[in-house]
């Protein structure tokens, strides 16, 4: 359903402001290499508050799995506004080879990028 939505905002909003950024962890996770997160595919972003490695974790998930996590220097500008009710979406641009597990590329959109503070680094 999330994924549904996420792929409904963006046609609705073809020149929406997006961010890219790779997808940090993606080889630790099956995600990466199954169906649903190939080159154009939707991912949902979910908030991880009570993950132990870092309380502005947001995980980003397929239709079949989880792929990754939004870098921390990311996460700790969007877990704010996340938390505040603002939804976040990732598009693959690069997907997963097996020789490169780590090279996932997203472009982040959603309210979340719009809303998200003017303070820190710009994408």
């Amino acid at each position: 359903m999330a994924i549904a939505e996420g792929r409904a905002w963006l046609e609705g909003r073809p020149a929406a402001p997006t961010a890219a950024d790779r997808v940090a962890g993606a080889w630790y996770y099956p995600g990466a290499y199954l169906d649903g997160a190939g080159h154009g595919d939707i991912l949902m972003a979910l908030r991880e508050p009570d993950n132990p490695h870092d309380e502005n974790a947001i995980a980003l998930w397929s239709a079949q799995a989880q792929v990754g996590h939004v870098p921390a220097c990311t996460a700790a500008m969007l877990a704010p506004v996340m938390d505040a009710g603002h939804a976040l979406w990732a598009r693959i641009v690069r997907e997963a080879t097996v020789n490169h597990p780590s090279t996932v590329l997203v472009e982040y959109y959603g309210p979340a990028i719009t809303a998200r503070p003017a303070v820190g680094p710009t994408w």
